[in-house]
């Protein structure tokens, strides 16, 4: 951490300040005998199923021992199925083969059909590291302060997009972009699956779903003004201030925030966004009167 004084005199004061926090972990001695996990053998179990619904009706996380805690475990994949050749090579779903449009799931032992025996892992929710900086100013009785927080180098499960990123002609609403450039024979670049695509809730958790979670946020700006009083006023002392919380957050993440943790009462599932709801915007008129 740091904090400065840059300016400190009788009418003007600036003081700059800052931190950065790097936090790392793993694994210990869990006891569990090395067992099969897609293509690998850890000494590792599984988190909590995600939800009880129809999508997301899996585990995201894997705590393997001597490894970083909770690291997502799903499907690899490797575009939609563009072409003809694709169709050739692309393994089968659980024997359902892959048809034009689907999601390419990647084949982790080449056996040509993609099962829990091609798990891997396709993400990790611990941040390289957390920081903060902000200032203040102060001249004569006017006073301004501003604080950012950010976390970089975590990923996220945005389990929103199982139903936001696939148009599969259900009843609720998707992102344009998944209707617009979903693959058809006369979008054959498209970048999302065919319209109709409803393997979404069968092929469980996928690196599709994965997304940066860093991100810098404006995290409260506060300006105030002391009232100058005379030495025989009843009124000692008057503070007045405006403040915003959560004025502006820079981030890659598609969801509505990068801050969300749907199950922070559970540490089997972590880093993971299921429906949760963000960080509200809000501004505070303050008075402060000391008599």
């Amino acid at each position: 951490s740091i904090n400065a004084d840059v300016v400190n005199n009788d009418n003007f004061k600036w003081n700059i300040f800052g931190n950065i926090a790097f936090n790392r972990n793993e694994v210990g001695n869990i006891g569990f005998a090395p067992s099969q996990f897609g293509t690998q053998t850890y000494s590792a179990y599984l988190g909590r199923q995600i939800s009880g619904g129809n999508f997301f009706k899996t585990e995201a996380n894997i705590f393997i021992e001597g490894e970083e805690p909770g690291l997502f475990y799903g499907y690899a994949t490797n575009g939609i199925v563009s072409n003809d050749d694709d169709v050739a090579n692309a393994p089968s779903f659980n024997g359902t083969p892959a048809q034009l449009g689907d999601v390419y799931l990647v084949d982790q032992n080449d056996d040509g059909i993609i099962d829990n025996n091609d798990l891997t892992i396709i993400g990790n929710p611990n941040p390289d590291f957390n920081y903060g900086f902000g200032t203040s100013f102060q001249y004569k009785n006017l006073s301004l302060t501003a604080l950012f927080n950010g976390v970089y180098g975590n990923d996220i499960a945005n389990g929103n997009l199982l139903r936001e990123a696939y148009a599969d002609n259900g009843s609720t609403n998707v992102r344009p972009e998944a209707y617009y450039n979903a693959w058809s024979p006369d979008n054959t670049s498209g970048t999302y699956p065919r319209v109709g695509y409803d393997l979404a809730d069968e092929t469980g958790f996928t690196d599709r779903i994965v997304e940066d979670g860093s991100f810098l946020r404006l995290a409260n700006v506060t300006l105030g003004y002391t009232v100058p009083f005379p030495e025989n006023s009843k009124i000692e002392n008057m503070y007045v201030s405006i403040s915003g919380q959560n004025l502006l957050l820079f981030t890659k993440y598609s969801g509505f925030d990068p801050e969300a943790n749907s199950f922070t009462f559970d540490p089997s599932r972590v880093g993971i966004d299921w429906n949760s709801f963000p960080n509200q915007r809000t501004f505070t008129l303050a008075l402060n009167v000391t008599f």
